[in-house]
């Protein structure tokens, strides 16, 4: 079964991806910057470059996956630009 996940760079993603890549699980991550991963390294989990709001490279990273774990989120309280905090981007 195909997993997705959202965040694999973070605390909680790193940990939740290697965990179900060590239990057998193909994984699929998105993330921004490959060079961030390195620790991410598993014959189970294959690595896809694209940004959270981005839908198209969220439909490529999740084609064929079953399950999804989203646990990708703006982890700082204060941002100079207000929008970061925004669904979507604007201008």
């Amino acid at each position: 079964m195909k997993t997705f996940i959202s965040g694999a760079t973070g605390y909680l993603g790193q940990r939740l991806t290697m965990k179900l890549a060590e239990g057998g699980e193909e994984i699929h991550i998105l993330v921004r910057n490959k060079a961030k991963s390195p620790q991410l390294v598993h014959p189970n989990i294959s690595i896809f470059v694209g940004d959270i709001l981005d839908s198209d490279s969220i439909k490529v990273a999740m084609e064929g996956c079953e399950k999804v774990f989203h646990v990708a989120a703006l982890a700082r309280a204060w941002s100079k630009n207000h929008y970061s905090y925004l669904k979507k981007r604007i201008g």
